[in-house]
């Protein structure tokens, strides 16, 4: 469970918690990179969560394989499952 959502360095955890895909993949914005860096280092929960997601991703990543081995119908079933919230 998360403690009260906090703003810290201009963001608050919520958009921080939203950058970690874009953070991850090096694709967040230099001037936004640096606000959600300054954050974690100032909220204990987003760096715990942030280091946790990070994990994930990497260990997903290393079992999964390569994207460029999923089948492009797979992938395009995918993508319209992630892009449908």
């Amino acid at each position: 469970m998360s403690p009260a959502p906090r703003l810290v360095a201009g963001l608050w955890c919520h958009e921080v918690l939203d950058a970690l895909p874009d953070y991850l993949s090096g694709e967040l914005p230099a001037d936004t990179r640096a606000l959600a860096e300054a954050h974690l280092r100032g909220c204990e929960w987003c760096t715990a969560f942030g280091g946790s997601y990070a994990g994930l991703v990497r260990q997903l990543r290393d079992g999964l394989g390569p994207a460029e081995d999923v089948p492009d119908a797979v992938g395009a079933r995918l993508d319209a499952l992630l892009d449908s919230d």
